[in-house]
């Protein structure tokens, strides 16, 4: 139980103790049990009423101020799940792009990725056919130059 909820609850007893002492019939004196006669202390019924009146009045006031305080409390906790709300939609909304900027960079970057790729294939694609060629030409210098010293073998030996 919160400390504010006790002193209200404190509040409404005290002004319950009060209206049940003033509003309850007053005991006979041990001296005499059978005197009508009213106490000598014993206040008249309309300072009685105006005691229960002043306490309802207290008990209704402080009641209207717990209401009160209650309302603003609802208001400012309101207030509090609207601002909540709202922050957790920017983010939602701040998520949301940043995954799209992500997904953006990421295919740009995929495209750039492919075309390096492709770029690459090609070059060394063109490198092996490149490379296929000087062997094949290396390999007709050498026949050609095989024949050009047995020839020349041949015309020194005749």
């Amino acid at each position: 139980m919160s400390q504010r909820t006790r002193k209200g609850s404190a509040t409404a007893q005290r002004a319950t103790n009060t209206v049940a002492t003033s509003a309850a019939p007053s005991a006979p004196s041990s001296a005499s049990v059978g005197d009508t006669q009213p106490r000598p202390h014993s206040a008249p019924p309309e300072d009685r009423i105006c005691r229960i009146e002043a306490a309802m009045r207290s008990f209704f006031q402080a009641q209207q101020t717990r209401e009160e305080r209650q309302e603003r409390e609802a208001q400012l906790q309101n207030q509090r799940w609207r601002s909540i709300e709202h922050q957790f939609q920017q983010l939602q909304t701040l998520v949301g792009t940043g995954r799209k900027a992500r997904a953006a960079y990421v295919a740009m970057d995929k495209l750039e990725i492919q075309r390096h790729y492709v770029m690459y294939y090609e070059m060394s694609y063109g490198l092996n056919i490149e490379m296929h060629k000087q062997t094949e030409i290396a390999k007709r210098l050498n026949v050609i130059c095989a024949q050009i010293n047995v020839s020349a073998h041949e015309h020194e030996i005749a």
